[in-house]
């Protein structure tokens, strides 16, 4: 692995000692076995993923750089193959921008539009399953952060468990570090129109392409591994505590929302047994990776064993990996606003929260 460029809003930094945190990679397992999951989930959440008919939507650009190009135009088995990556790829941004609202608030109050624009590259083997490499913004403090996380979180499923969080620092470091993309989206840095991050994967992998049938044998769900890239570059990372510019214990937002108990904050929690939960710690709504540097996992993502889904560290053929409830949550109280249903669309909503109930209680299915 080579070294991160890691973008300051006032230098250029190079931080190799953040690579683990801020380029994510996730590798393929065989033999992962799913076990029923029961999820606690935020209603709207839950008919968010059910429902199309959503108004606003942000817009997810994505750039293909002539590495993907020359990466996927080679195959001799599919000739086609890299029109139907980048149709997946884009129809992957299609459905994370239509999750949430395209306008944002600068710290002026001026209302803008939020173009989330990142670069797609490639390589030819398997040397990348995925992965990312985002550019950030900080420190900041964590009254910082606290606050604008309350303030974006105002009529927002998220609302109740930002409000929870404790007046005083949990990680003890008041030292704190967004990718650019949340900054921008919590009012920290007017850059609406940057690139914020650069998102890869490899061609010698068997991907499954078409949105319409993604469990494919034999077959990588390359839409669900397009999601789990991207919204790391929104910032689904975990620090937890690395070493950050400053030479301090750096923690990101998404570090807030890890328990290792009910009440107990883990931010710098990265051992077997540390969960996600809105609630304080009572609800463990999804069990995050066990992190170990040696296999490089990452403290962002999802342990196995939970079911399907496009934010598990590791991916297996013949699924799909997409993205659940939960998902959305995480992403919700981590400062992402979630688009809201038209007036014409209240059937719909009514009709999405019944199929999702028990979607949530379904869902998850063995793994070959």
């Amino acid at each position: 692995m080579s070294s991160v460029i890691f973008y300051d809003a006032v230098a250029y930094l190079q931080l190799p000692y953040l690579m683990k945190a801020c380029v994510h990679m996730f590798f393929v397992r065989a033999g992962m076995s799913g076990r029923a999951v029961s999820l606690t989930i935020i209603g709207l959440a839950a008919v968010l993923l059910c429902s199309n008919a959503w108004a606003g939507g942000m817009t997810v650009n994505l750039t293909f750089d002539s590495s993907f190009t020359s990466s996927f135009a080679n195959n001799p088995n599919n000739p086609n193959e890299l029109s139907q990556a980048e149709a997946a790829a884009n129809y992957a941004a299609s459905q994370i921008g239509a999750l949430f609202n395209n306008t944002i608030a600068d710290r002026n109050g001026n209302i803008i539009p939020f173009p989330l624009n990142i670069n797609v590259s490639g390589v030819s083997d398997t040397s990348i399953f995925g992965q990312s490499v985002t550019n950030g913004s900080g420190p900041y403090s964590y009254s910082e952060i606290r606050s604008a996380l309350v303030a974006n979180s105002i009529g927002q499923p998220s609302a109740a468990a930002v409000a929870a969080l404790p007046t005083s620092d949990p990680a003890g470091s008041n030292n704190y570090y967004l990718t650019s993309a949340e900054a921008t989206a919590l009012g920290f840095q007017d850059r609406a129109n940057q690139v914020y991050g650069t998102i890869s994967f490899g061609a010698g992998y068997h991907w499954a392409f078409d949105p319409s049938n993604r469990a494919v044998a034999g077959e990588y769900d390359f839409i669900g591994a397009v999601e789990h890239e991207i919204t790391e570059v929104m910032g689904r990372i975990g620090l937890t505590g690395e070493v950050g510019p400053n030479l301090l214990p750096a923690y990101s937002p998404l570090d807030l929302f890890r328990y290792s108990a009910a009440g107990v904050h883990a931010p710098s929690g990265t051992g077997a047994g540390i969960y996600f939960s809105t609630d304080n710690g009572v609800t463990n709504l999804h069990t995050y990776n066990d992190v170990d540097v040696a296999t490089r996992t990452d403290a962002g993502d999802w342990a196995g064993g939970q079911g399907n889904d496009s934010f598990n560290q590791f991916f297996t053929t013949g699924v799909v990996e997409g993205i659940t409830p939960v998902d959305i949550q995480e992403l919700n109280v981590i400062g992402w606003t979630v688009a809201v249903p038209e007036p014409s669309s209240l059937s719909l909503f009514a009709l999405g929260a019944v199929v999702c109930g028990t979607y949530s209680r379904r869902r998850s299915r063995a793994i070959a």
